[in-house]
């Protein structure tokens, strides 16, 4: 029979880290934990999942990425890398401020013309892939 591997939430390997004492008596007697703190805990979780969703760090606002949502879908890897190297790259610097000004003013046309065409799709897919991997050096 094989094992079905479980996924440990966050919370709880947090918790091993954060006070190994306090986990092994959860695990013992169940978490006692008051009120306050298991409310505070469900906001922390959810939270956690907004930005898990959002995939990406920084400016938690700012989901855009539009080319890379269309070539790989907006929760792909590929496009939670390039808005994770946007922040952390280009928005600390004023060109690289600029340059995402600029680059959200072309891209929704640019984005028209790639659902046109599955030629330009794929040339820019294939640029991006290329980026994507030199972002990952």
């Amino acid at each position: 029979m094989e094992q079905q591997e479980k996924h440990i939430p966050i919370t709880e390997l947090v918790s091993t880290v954060y006070c190994e004492q306090k986990y092994v008596f959860d695990k013992a007697y169940g978490d006692v934990s008051p009120k306050r703190v298991v409310e505070a805990a469900k906001a922390g979780t959810a939270e956690h999942s907004q930005f898990e969703s959002e995939g990406r760090a920084g400016n938690r606002g700012d989901s855009r990425c539009f080319v890379a949502t269309h070539i790989y879908g907006s929760n792909a890897t590929q496009t939670n890398l390039l808005r994770v190297w946007r922040d952390s790259r280009l928005m600390p610097s004023i060109a690289g401020r600029a340059l995402v000004g600029v680059y959200y003013t072309i891209s929704p046309t640019y984005l028209s013309l790639l659902r046109k065409s599955a030629l330009l799709s794929r040339l820019t897919a294939i640029l991006l892939d290329r980026f994507v991997l030199f972002i990952q050096r």
